[in-house]
C-alpha cells in the first residue's frame, strides 16, 4: 500500500512540473512581440547568450516554433525549448537617454547611472516611473574655488514612447528644462523640446531648445585666467545626434551637432568618437570641435542598478 501511495504521489510529482515546464515555455517568441529585423540577445537554458538579428521565423513538426538568427558567426537556429530569456535590444542598450553632451527623448526608467567626464565633471541620472528623468553634473577642478566650478541639472518628461512601425523601433517624445552655472551668478535656463527615433540599432535624435533666462555675457575664472564670452538671452538653438551600434560586441559610433543660436554659425559644435556599453559600464571617446578649438572627449559610466 506504502508502495503503491509512493509511486502515486512520485508521478502527480512528474505531472505537475512538466505541465509547468510546458506552460512557462509555451509562446516566449511569440509573447515577446519581435519582428524580422530586430536586434536581440537570447539567453538559452544552459544561460550561455546569443545576439544577433532576426532574419526569419520557423515552425518545425518535432522541435516547434523558432528563429533564425543572424550572429558574428553565422546563422543559427534557435527553438523555444531551448530559450530561457529574450533580451530586446533597447532592454540590453542601457544608454540611449543620452547622446553625448544632451539628453534623447528616452527616459531613464531603471537604468540609473554614474560617472564621470573630462576626469572632471562628476554626473549622475536616474529615473522616476517610466515618464521622469533626472540628469545631473558638477565639476570637481583642482584649484578651482567653489565659484568657478561647473554645475548642471536637467528635468525630463517623456511623454510619448511606443512602436510606430514594425520595421522600426520606438518613437519617444520628450520635454523638459535645464540650468547650467559656469561661474559665480552665472546662470543660464534652457527649456527643451526633444524627439528620437530607433531603427534597430540606429537612433536618432533631436532637441529644439530655448534660453530664456540668463544674461548676455558670462566670464568664467580660473585663477588668474578670464574667459568672457556670449550668448543672447531669447536664442533659439538646435542639436541632432546619430547613435549607431556597429558590433554585436556593444560598439557604437555617434555624432552629435548642437547649435545655440540660429543666427550665429560659429555658435556650433560638433563631437563624434565611439562608445563602448555593456550592461553595467560604458565609456565615450572621441573628439569634439567648439568654436574651431579641438577639444578631446572622454567619458565613463556605471550602471549598477
Amino acid at each position: 500500500m506504502k508502495t503503491i501511495f509512493f509511486k502515486i504521489i512520485i508521478t502527480a510529482f512528474i505531472i505537475f512540473f512538466s505541465t509547468n515546464y510546458s506552460f512557462s515555455e509555451d509562446g516566449i517568441i511569440s509573447k515577446n512581440n519581435l519582428f524580422k529585423g530586430n536586434y536581440i540577445s537570447i539567453q538559452l537554458e544552459n544561460d550561455d547568450i546569443i545576439s544577433g538579428k532576426i532574419n526569419d521565423f520557423i515552425s518545425d513538426k518535432d522541435y516547434g516554433e523558432g528563429i533564425k538568427l543572424d550572429t558574428e558567426i553565422g546563422e543559427a537556429m534557435i527553438f523555444e525549448y531551448q530559450i530561457k530569456k529574450i533580451i530586446s535590444h533597447e532592454n540590453t542598450y542601457r544608454y540611449n537617454n543620452r547622446s553625448i553632451f544632451l539628453p534623447t527623448a528616452y527616459p531613464i526608467e531603471d537604468d540609473h547611472f554614474i560617472g564621470l567626464s573630462e576626469l572632471a565633471l562628476i554626473n549622475a541620472g536616474f529615473g522616476i516611473t517610466k515618464y521622469f528623468s533626472i540628469m545631473g553634473a558638477h565639476s570637481v577642478i583642482p584649484g578651482a574655488t567653489y565659484d568657478s566650478q561647473i554645475f548642471y541639472l536637467n528635468g525630463k518628461v517623456t511623454f510619448f514612447n511606443d512602436y510606430i512601425d514594425k520595421n522600426l523601433g520606438k518613437l519617444a517624445l520628450a520635454g523638459g528644462v535645464n540650468i547650467a552655472r559656469i561661474g559665480k551668478e552665472s546662470l543660464i535656463w534652457h527649456g527643451f523640446l526633444g524627439a528620437s527615433l530607433n531603427f534597430n540599432t540606429t537612433t536618432i535624435s533631436a532637441n529644439l531648445f530655448y534660453k530664456f533666462g540668463g544674461q548676455d555675457l558670462y566670464d568664467y575664472r580660473y585663477r588668474d585666467f578670464i574667459w568672457t564670452y556670449g550668448y543672447t538671452d531669447g536664442s533659439f538653438g538646435l542639436s541632432l545626434a546619430l547613435d549607431k551600434q556597429i558590433s554585436e560586441k556593444g560598439l557604437h559610433v555617434f555624432v552629435e551637432i548642437i547649435n545655440n543660436d540660429f543666427t550665429n554659425y560659429k555658435k556650433t559644435s560638433i563631437t563624434s568618437g565611439i562608445r563602448f556599453s555593456n550592461h553595467k559600464f560604458g565609456a565615450d571617446l572621441g573628439l569634439g570641435l567648439f568654436g574651431g578649438q579641438p577639444l578631446p572627449i572622454m567619458q565613463f559610466f556605471w550602471t549598477p542598478f
